[in-house]
C-alpha cells in the first residue's frame, strides 16, 4: 500500500468466496462500501455458500496469496474488498489467479498474478 493510502489510515480488507456462481454475481455488483454497510448482513444472508477473511493492513502493506484463502474448497469465485475513503467500487475479483499479490495504491487497488 502506498504510505499515503486512505489518508495515511488501515484498510479493513475482507476476501469473500461465493460458493455458487449467483451468489458471485451479486458480490459483483457491489461496492465496498455497500459490502461493509453495517446494515448489510451477507454473512447471514448466505450462510451455506458464503465464507470470508478480515485483513486489517497498514499503510505500506501488501497482500500476499499464495495461494488465495479458497484454495482446495469448492467457490464459484473469490472477490477482494477494500474500505478505501471514497466513492470507487474498490473490488477485485482475484479468483483468476492461483497466486496474487494485491498493491494497494493510494486511491485503489491492482492485482498482479500468476494465472490459473
Amino acid at each position: 500500500m502506498a504510505r499515503d493510502a486512505n489518508d495515511n489510515m488501515p484498510l479493513r480488507i475482507e476476501l469473500v468466496a461465493a460458493g455458487d456462481e449467483q451468489l458471485l454475481a451479486r458480490l459483483l455488483e457491489l461496492s465496498a462500501a455497500q459490502w461493509f454497510d453495517p446494515l448489510a448482513n451477507y454473512r447471514r444472508d448466505y450462510p451455506a455458500t458464503l465464507r470470508s477473511w478480515d485483513y486489517e493492513l497498514p499503510p505500506g502493506a501488501t497482500l500476499h496469496l499464495q495461494p488465495a484463502p479458497c484454495a482446495g474448497a469448492k467457490a464459484a469465485g473469490l472477490v477482494l474488498f477494500a474500505s478505501y475513503k471514497g466513492k470507487g467500487a474498490y473490488r477485485l475479483r482475484l479468483d483468476p489467479y492461483r497466486k496474487a499479490v494485491v498493491t494497494f495504491g493510494a486511491i485503489d487497488a491492482s492485482v498482479a498474478g500468476t494465472p490459473r
